[in-house]
């Protein structure tokens, strides 16, 4: 199955802007559609109206972190790709032991290679090509 570009929509969470539109930015070279949000209750309300076809969320967020958006999300869509990343792996990890959801990937920040995101989107978008 091939995928349409037009049809691919990334929500992306991180509570720092900077961070948030780098990636944002990397996506969008790829060809896919954007929407960014810096927390995660919004990130929740975003997904119920806007329905991405992927998630990437920072792991540690003030009130909402990413492991319960994420859990949040997949109780409403089992199938929906949510990449969570950090720079605090092993708080991640610990916070996941036991944990019945767990993110499809995790990427470790920084995360300036950009061509683990595009392969992350050739893996969860099969036959897509990468703009870049």
């Amino acid at each position: 199955m091939t995928a349409d570009k037009k049809s691919i929509t990334a929500l992306i969470i991180d509570d720092d802007q900077m961070v948030a539109d780098m990636l944002g930015q990397i996506l969008q070279d790829a060809g896919l559609n954007t929407i960014i949000t810096f927390d995660g209750k919004s990130a929740i309300k975003l997904y119920l109206d806007k329905k991405p076809d992927i998630i990437f969320s920072d792991f540690l967020m003030p009130e909402i972190n990413g492991v319960m958006v994420l859990k949040a999300i997949k109780a409403l869509n089992a199938k929906i790709p949510i990449v969570l990343f950090t720079g605090y792996y092993n708080q991640l990890m610990d916070e996941l032991k036991g944990e019945i959801v767990k993110p499809d990937r995790i990427l470790r920040k920084p995360f300036i290679q950009v061509e683990k995101i595009h392969d992350l989107i050739r893996e969860f978008f099969p036959g897509y090509e990468i703009d870049a």
